[in-house]
């Protein structure tokens, strides 16, 4: 069983999630699981992030033009 909620009127995210688990070896030895989970609490983060991109160290850079083999040139 799983359930969820709309939480800050955004998103709908997990608020219990249930497993009933049943194994038996050779139909002699049985044994039985159940799971719950519950999620409460979300926190709301705001992250800012700056990416770059940048020729590498040490090496030169050389870049390859790619022609199509259709270009009579």
């Amino acid at each position: 069983m799983f359930e969820q909620a709309f939480v800050n009127n955004e998103v709908w995210l997990p608020t219990y999630g249930e497993a009933h688990i049943g194994v038996r070896f050779l139909l002699v030895k049985g044994i039985r699981a159940s799971i719950v989970t519950r999620y409460w609490d979300y926190k709301k983060f705001n992250v800012e992030t700056l990416s770059t991109i940048a020729k590498p160290k040490g090496r030169k850079f050389h870049p390859r033009i790619l022609r199509s083999p259709c270009d009579n040139h």
